[in-house]
């Protein structure tokens, strides 16, 4: 008999032991969609319930649905057709009613189970194979074997994203170990780069720079300056249109490696930076010392330091190290380069400084502190605990050839008390 034939009690009683039924428990989308169905059957209000309605009320779908377009409650409805016939065929045999949902229909009927029985007999039971029921037990043998292979899929795919996020979050720590401090994003990232004055000849015609670069308050009173003018005639500048090719391209990694980790990075010239506009700001000094003034004024007394002579001077000899690290010429294939990051100007600020003199010194030790391999050494060599934030100074040795970085290596380091 159809729905509204029978008292509605035992009917929902029907319903309440199909939907808490081991066939129905693990499917939250089928009980909803047969709860709603039923529901809708129950109250005798079947003739509104199309597709469109259960996609709208059920599913929660934009009023601009179009079920020729959608088909998915249409595949909802015929999975739950396909689970109702599961139930009946097996614990819910012997129930008192049926429930069914016709092709084509959209209402849940209800019927006496008349031929409900305790058991089914071996011959009923070779009875009911029939061609259709063949090709659906095929089908779902067919997919139990699919969602086998998809699990094990699974399985290998979350196996996989465990190896890859574990060295991940290894080399997240080891940045952590000297980038903590700049990857705040309530204190900007300053760079300053070096800006050697240049100072023009117009007798001859003229762009030169001294090696040496003397006092940016007052060069004219250099007296390698002086000896310049004697050579060349008057001189006018000092002009600051050009930075060292080392600069450069390490002012560009920096900032790429910035942008990787979402945080900007804003780039000053030497000339330009003053303490009273970079004070609030996370410093990092990039080059060498004697293109970046204000690297003569910082509150800091470091251990390794580029002398007069620009050879590396250790001032605080541990055990095993030289005083002094030099090379024939910072042209040669071998230069230093020192890391240092100290306390800020003022609190939770830090000051970077990445000093090198050679163009493939700036472009190594830029491309070291930016690199997993590179922090993971400061963070091995130091024993920078995860969490843990150290000020120290590193030297590194860099191998070149034709100007290119070709190889950065550690040579020792001392922790900023």
């Amino acid at each position: 008999m159809s729905a509204g034939s029978e008292t509605p009690d035992p009917l929902r009683a029907a319903l309440q032991r199909v939907l808490a039924s081991e066939c129905f428990c693990n499917s939250d989308t089928m009980r909803r969609l047969l709860s709603y169905m039923a529901a809708r059957t129950l109250s005798h209000n079947v003739q509104e319930l199309k597709e469109y309605t259960i996609g709208i009320e059920l599913d929660g779908k934009p009023s601009s649905y179009d079920p020729q377009k959608d088909a998915s409650i249409r595949v909802q409805i015929g999975r739950l057709r396909q689970k109702l016939e599961e139930y009946y065929q097996a614990e819910g045999s012997g129930d008192p009613y049926r429930l069914e949902l016709p092709k084509g229909r959209f209402a849940i009927l209800f019927h006496k189970n008349e031929g409900q029985q305790p058991s089914i007999a071996p011959a009923r039971r070779a009875a009911q194979f029939t061609p259709v029921r063949i090709v659906l037990a095929a089908a779902l043998v067919l997919l139990a074997a699919s969602m086998s292979w998809t699990i094990l899929l699974w399985r290998k795919v979350d196996m996989l994203e465990t190896r890859v996020a574990a060295p991940q979050a290894a080399a997240n720590r080891d940045f952590a170990a000297l980038w903590s401090g700049f990857f705040n994003l309530a204190v900007p990232n300053m760079l300053v780069f070096g800006s050697p004055p240049f100072f023009a000849s117009p007798k001859q015609g003229l762009f030169v720079r001294m090696y040496r670069y003397p006092d940016p308050n007052d060069p004219r009173s250099s007296p390698d300056f002086q000896g310049l003018e004697g050579k060349l005639g008057p001189l006018a500048g000092p002009r600051f249109d050009y930075a060292s090719m080392g600069d450069a391209i390490g002012a560009q990694r920096l900032s790429e490696f910035f942008g990787s980790h979402r945080f900007a990075l804003h780039a000053l010239p030497a000339h330009l930076a003053v303490w009273e506009t970079i004070q609030d700001d996370n410093l990092i000094f990039l080059g060498a010392p004697r293109m970046n003034p204000l690297l003569r004024r910082l509150p800091i007394q470091p251990d390794f330091e580029f002398g007069a002579d620009e050879f590396i001077h250790n001032h605080n000899p541990h055990p095993g190290e030289q005083s002094v690290y030099e090379t024939p010429s910072h042209r040669d294939t071998m230069s230093y380069a020192v890391i240092g990051c100290y306390p800020g100007l003022k609190p939770d600020r830090e000051i970077l400084v990445l000093m090198a003199h050679s163009t493939a010194g700036a472009v190594g030790i830029v491309d070291f502190v930016t690199s997993a391999e590179g922090v993971h050494v400061v963070r091995e060599r130091l024993k920078i605990q995860p969490g843990e934030h150290r000020h120290f100074e590193v030297l590194l040795r860099v191998f070149s050839d034709n100007d290119a970085a070709v190889k950065t290596e550690y040579v020792a380091h001392h922790l900023v008390p």
